[in-house]
């Protein structure tokens, strides 16, 4: 387990290793999503993930199906 500090102005440190096992770079942007067990922090889709996603609409697969796939990815781990 790694502890980190609140800082005054709600800012935390995630440590190295942590970082670097995630891939998170300077400037990032991290969703914070409230959990049962406490809070969750995870990284935004950058754009290109979401690249394509309307054109598949296009081919005749329901909008149901195209938000169901989105769902999966942007959730994904959680």
């Amino acid at each position: 387990m790694t502890e980190t500090l609140v800082s005054s102005k709600g800012q935390v440190v995630i440590p190295k290793k942590i970082r670097e096992k995630y891939g998170l770079k300077p400037g990032q942007r991290l969703r914070v999503i409230p959990h049962k067990e406490g809070i969750l922090l995870k990284p935004s889709l950058p754009t290109r993930e979401l690249r394509g996603l309307m054109k598949e609409a296009w081919k005749g697969i329901d909008l149901g199906e195209i938000i169901k796939r989105a769902k999966k990815t942007l959730f994904k781990g959680v």
